[in-house]
């Protein structure tokens, strides 16, 4: 199966992409025309890089979920081994990049690029943003409610949310194709 595009999810230490930390990062290579996904996903958790920091906001949000923040931490690796695992993984096939928002993902993933001056995978020209592709397909500029699909797994685990934007994706791909047949 050839893959034309990837959904990326991060969880950090804050919302600023130049100083907050990436803890857990997942990556799903998908076919956006034939909804194909790959079972080989990247799916890892990085320490916090020296330079790198709490917000204050975001750590007290995380000690509300300690489970799934000890469960992400406690396989945590060094980010620059990850960083280059990931390029490693995405590989030279010019992917698409998705996420939700586009500008939080991809600006976390092209800082650590530009700390370890290594190449960033994906290319701000193709990169995805599902919520604006969502309105686009909408016809309708309001920020989209998709809490009709329904969420498996453990809301702000990088993996389940990255799975779960995937299943959005696809759901308002086919709602759209169903509307314009009818």
């Amino acid at each position: 199966m050839f893959y034309t595009d990837c959904m990326g999810d991060i969880e950090t230490t804050g919302t600023d992409p130049n100083n907050a930390a990436i803890i857990q990062i997942c990556l799903v290579k998908f076919n956006l025309e034939t909804q194909d996904v790959s079972p080989n996903i990247f799916n890892r958790s990085l320490t916090i890089k020296p330079r790198r920091y709490w917000d204050e906001d975001t750590r007290k949000w995380w000690s509300k979920m300690p489970d799934l923040y000890n469960k992400i931490i406690g396989r945590a690796e060094s980010p620059e081994k990850v960083i280059r695992d990931m390029i490693d993984w995405v590989g030279r096939d010019q992917l698409r990049f998705w996420g939700k928002p586009t500008i939080f993902d991809f600006s976390f993933i092209d800082s650590y690029c530009k700390d370890y001056g290594l190449p960033m995978p994906f290319h701000w020209r193709t990169a995805r943003d599902l919520n604006s592709f969502i309105a686009g397909l909408r016809h309708n500029a309001e920020h989209p409610d998709t809490d009709y699909v329904e969420f498996d797994g453990t809301p702000h685990d990088a993996q389940d949310d990255t799975f779960h934007q995937i299943k959005i994706l696809f759901a308002e791909m086919n709602r759209n194709i169903q509307a314009s047949v009818v």
